[in-house]
């Protein structure tokens, strides 16, 4: 199972997790706030709040990397970004500042009402 955990209190991700439902043609994501039960249960340790997880089987994702893994599933044009994610950890130093610099900026409310997208607890 293929699950987006993001932050459920943050607009910028609500953002993203509508666009990613969107661009989910094969139904591959599941969607949880990192506040949920399921988050509780299946994260062994408690990310960062500042944090997107991805988790791909046994196989957990943060921040960047997360993003670019997520592209390359999403296929199409989007996979020529997704070839990131296959860098060593080192080589995304840059993306993950990035990212952290626009997770310490984001809004923090949003309506999150997403037609046919997948959402667990």
């Amino acid at each position: 199972m293929n699950i987006v955990f993001y932050d459920g209190t943050c607009a910028m991700c609500h953002w993203a997790v509508k666009w990613v439902a969107k661009h989910d043609r094969e139904g591959l994501f599941y969607f949880a706030p990192l506040e949920g039960t399921t988050a509780h249960e299946k994260l062994a340790s408690a990310p960062l709040p500042d944090s997107l997880v991805y988790l791909e089987g046994d196989k957990k994702l943060f921040r960047s990397r997360a993003c670019f893994r997520i592209a390359w599933l999403l296929g199409g044009l989007w996979k020529s970004l997704g070839w990131l994610s296959f860098l060593p950890d080192w080589a995304l130093i840059p993306t993950d500042a990035i990212y952290r610099l626009v997770a310490k900026t984001r809004a923090q409310s949003c309506d999150l009402t997403i037609k046919g997208a997948r959402f667990l607890p």
